[in-house]
């Protein structure tokens, strides 16, 4: 599915960089598909444990084909729970690694 915590605004944003005009009226000026597939990055803010991230976010992106050269970024990492400490953030960077099947940066 293309919707999901993350992936719906990057899903539609997709679709306005491939028809601008058609999805919302901009007539670009540059070539805006080649400067996405060249340099974009989606990103986002997780505030969920690495399990509930790679449910609901990580295996839905890879699904997407036209993410499939796209990396997603994450800009802040707090699962906002009582008590998280750095060893709770250590636990969370070892269960991401083994989700790698998502090129993900940060």
């Amino acid at each position: 599915t293309e919707c999901g915590p993350g992936l719906t605004f990057m899903v539609q944003f997709y679709y306005v960089v491939q028809d601008p005009e058609g999805t919302v009226g901009y007539r670009p000026r540059n070539k805006i598909q080649e400067a996405y597939a060249e340099r974009w990055v989606n990103a986002f803010n997780a505030f969920n444990p690495p399990k509930f991230l790679h449910d609901q976010f990580v295996q839905r992106y890879r699904r997407l084909p036209f993410f499939d050269d796209i990396f997603a970024f994450a800009g802040e990492w707090n699962p906002m729970h009582p008590g998280y400490n750095v060893s709770d953030l250590e636990d969370d960077i070892r269960q991401m690694d083994q989700y790698s099947e998502l090129p993900l940066l940060g």
